[in-house]
């Protein structure tokens, strides 16, 4: 089997890690990919750090957790997507590069997700319920307003990254905001 999954992670969140977690319960023999949205894009508010940044936070995120890595490959962004058949097939042909292999299960964690392959013959499609009602947004809106209830609510996320990526976010935010 060859599973899949695209984030953003922008910061990442337990809810990505929930979805690389049930990636790996539901294909034990793998190949597991995480195509990394935006790759192209450095900073902008919904996209405050670059791929590398983003890369560097999950891959500290699931070590906190104690999960185990999976293959991360950057995704460009598609200029003319909406979520339809074109992106879809973008999306599964850079699963295919990505892999070297047939990608056979699709996890997700958000409800337009599911509607893009649902006519995807071969790939079963597996959703992931949102861990605790996190999101990236509301991360951020945690770093650039220090409210202490969104903090401990993210404290997880914000244990896995250093203080220098938590300001870096919050300047790249506070640029794109001027």
């Amino acid at each position: 089997m060859a599973s899949f999954c695209l984030m953003r992670a922008a910061p990442p969140h337990a809810g990505h890690a929930a979805v690389v977690r049930v990636m790996r319960e539901r294909d034990a023999v793998g190949p597991w990919l995480v195509l990394s949205g935006s790759a192209d894009v450095d900073s902008r508010a919904d996209v405050p750090l670059s791929y590398a940044d983003r890369r560097e936070l999950l891959l500290a995120l699931l070590a906190e957790l104690g999960l185990e890595a999976p293959l991360i490959a950057p995704l460009p962004e598609l200029k003319t997507h909406g979520w339809d058949a074109q992106w879809a097939a973008y999306l599964l042909g850079a699963a295919r590069a990505a892999l070297g292999a047939e990608p056979t299960q699709y996890v997700f964690g958000s409800d337009y997700e599911a509607s893009t392959f649902r006519d995807l013959v071969g790939i079963e499609l597996i959703r992931v319920e949102r861990e605790g009602g996190k999101s990236s947004r509301e991360l951020r809106r945690a770093l650039v307003s220090g409210e202490e209830g969104l903090l401990a609510k993210y404290s997880t996320e914000l244990a896995a990254m250093s203080s220098a990526q938590r300001q870096r976010i919050v300047a790249n935010l506070s640029r794109a905001d001027a």
